[in-house]
């Protein structure tokens, strides 16, 4: 569950021992420039905030965003409209200037350094659980067809492959479900490498597929998703770009964003309140990605009476 920190609690229990913030704490406070506040940290990142100072380099930013590279691990800042996510930092609003710089990460009195920036922990923020309740979850009679004429409703405005497969893409699938039939680690790896880095899109719309097929996968069976998804993995991880790479590492984890969470509990509500609703706001993220997701996840969900492993 998400958990509330002060910001006192913060300083006085894990960052004892930390480098104070010096020169660009000074000088953001001559110019009389007020620091973001954070609001939530997603509790897979939060280990990598309090135990490294890793250098940090800004990889992209966009209009509601910013990538850095902290270490291995890729984070986002993003502003409250595009909500937790497994490695963002969810912040009031983004910091100027455009790009934190090179630096690392650094813990003062007055917050956390990333870069050349300083962000100030909000009164109560939140550390956020990106792992879904997947034992507890259910899915009701009726949801999975609604979701399925929701998605198709969808599809007629978007531009993603997945919704108008063509040949080689379908050939790939097929290659996917062979694979999941026969509970085979070089077969899934070998199907996820066909699938990663293919098609449009700032991730690309295969691997957004796959992410929703893992997703799938936590869904269908937690006791067997673990070992499949590795599979999965480890055959698109060398095959595509580091932002999609850490969209698949966390999709792999069992971890998602708080769309997923909403419309995953709203599967399970006889009445499906709220679904419409919940699937709109995941096919909204990104141009299409949340759409390719959610195609992965239900091309998953009608395989799953084949999964063997």
């Amino acid at each position: 569950p998400s958990e509330v920190r002060t910001p006192s609690q913060v300083r006085g229990l894990e960052t004892s021992g930390r480098t104070p913030i010096t020169g660009p704490l000074h000088q953001a406070q001559a110019q009389r420039m007020p620091w973001p506040r954070v609001l939530s940290v997603s509790h897979a990142i939060w280990p990598l905030l309090l135990t490294t100072e890793a250098p940090v380099r800004c990889l992209a930013r966009f209009r509601r965003s910013v990538d850095l590279i902290i270490g291995e691990q890729i984070v986002a800042l993003v502003v409250p409209s595009l909500r937790n996510g497994p490695f963002h930092i969810v912040v009031e609003r983004l910091p100027e200037p455009p790009c934190g710089g090179a630096g690392s990460v650094v813990w003062g009195r007055a917050g956390l350094q990333l870069g050349t920036w300083t962000l100030l922990l909000a009164d109560s923020f939140v550390l956020w659980d990106p792992r879904p309740r997947w034992r507890a979850l259910r899915l009701a009679a009726g949801s999975l067809a609604r979701v399925t004429a929701i998605v198709n409703r969808e599809a007629r405005r978007l531009s993603s492959p997945f919704a108008a497969p063509a040949p080689s893409l379908a050939q790939r699938v097929v290659t996917l479900s062979a694979a999941l039939r026969a509970a085979s680690g070089g077969a899934l790896r070998e199907a996820a490498a066909g699938l990663a880095g293919w098609g449009p899109g700032l991730t690309p719309a295969g691997d957004d597929f796959l992410a929703g097929v893992m997703l799938g996968l936590w869904f269908a069976d937690v006791d067997t998703a673990a070992w499949v998804c590795e599979q999965l993995y480890a055959g698109a991880a060398l095959a595509t770009t580091s932002l999609s790479r850490a969209f698949l590492r966390a999709a792999a984890a069992g971890l998602a964003d708080e769309r997923w969470h909403d419309f995953l509990a709203v599967l399970g509500d006889p009445d499906a309140h709220g679904l419409d609703h919940a699937v709109k706001e995941v096919v909204s993220f990104g141009a299409s990605s949340g759409f390719d997701m959610l195609s992965g996840f239900l091309w998953l969900t009608a395989q799953r009476q084949y999964l063997s492993c």
